[in-house]
């Protein structure tokens, strides 16, 4: 896939890991002229075209929500049978590499990951978004 174009627009540059639901690509928006994420829905969920087209309506509703804790969610869509979400690219570590690298924590510490992760996950909640995947490793 690597130097693919979606949409005339999203070039894939690299495989940046993959999940549960999603490879993620490292990929150059042609238009904004920015780096951008791309998380492609795995063949397997793909098939089933009603979930994929649920989790694209959520994708949609996430584009515009802004915070801090929460990558932003620029696009989504489908092209020839692939369902993708198009998101800020953030370098840097997750937390399960951040664990791995110092753990263990001081009590401190772990009580500010905590708290910060409970805010984040409490304002996606008022605006009515579960994330269904929350684990270290994204």
């Amino acid at each position: 896939m690597i130097g693919t174009v979606i949409k005339h627009r999203y070039e894939l540059i690299e495989k940046i890991g993959e999940g549960n639901l999603f490879s993620v690509y490292k990929c150059e928006d042609k238009i904004e002229n920015r780096l951008v994420a791309m998380k492609i829905l795995l063949p397997q969920y793909s098939a089933d075209r009603m979930f994929a087209e649920r989790l694209l309506v959520e994708a949609k509703a996430m584009v515009g929500v802004a915070h801090p804790g929460i990558v932003e969610v620029y696009d989504c869509g489908e092209q020839e049978g692939i369902y993708f979400v198009i998101v800020e690219y953030v370098r840097g570590v997750d937390l399960r590499e951040r664990i791995r690298r110092s753990a263990p924590f001081t009590p401190s510490t772990a009580v500010d990951a905590g708290m910060a992760i409970c805010e984040v996950i409490d304002f996606a909640h008022k605006h009515g978004f579960v994330h269904g995947d929350l684990r270290p490793g994204n």
